[in-house]
């Protein structure tokens, strides 16, 4: 897994998050294409990649300190955006401001770029990066 350096809450400072996505292809073939709600979706990459949010091997606990754990880490953050420039998933915003279940893409430390998510829609993983 590559890494980015990436804003984070260290006080201004950038620190490197993983970019998953690569894995994240790898490992959910079996995933069927089309609509997730943003917490199903999240809970299968953290089966799948374990250094996600909510998985064997995640840590961060200044979300679990705030109570912000609907917002998605730099780490799926990045991940999740690198898939859909690669067009393997569609971040959909949520319908209504009654959806349950809404994550937030933190793309900035400043909290000026948040993305509110409600679904993900998931394509077909046959095709890869750079025809690997």
């Amino acid at each position: 897994m590559g890494g980015l350096p990436w804003p984070g809450p260290a006080r201004g400072r950038q620190r490197a998050h993983p970019d998953a996505s690569e894995a994240l292809i790898l490992r959910l073939p079996q995933l069927q294409p089309g609509d997730y709600d943003i917490g199903d979706f999240t809970r299968r990459c953290a089966v799948a990649v374990p250094i996600l949010d909510g998985g064997a091997l995640w840590r961060e606990p200044q979300n679990a300190a705030s109570g912000n754990s609907g917002v998605m880490s730099g780490g799926l953050s990045l991940s999740l955006l690198q898939l859909e420039a690669d067009g393997f998933i569609t971040i959909a915003s949520p319908k209504s401001d009654t959806d349950r279940d809404v994550r937030i893409l933190r793309l900035s430390a400043d909290r000026s770029a948040d993305r509110p998510v409600g679904t993900v829609t998931w394509q077909t993983t046959s095709l890869r990066r750079g025809g690997r």
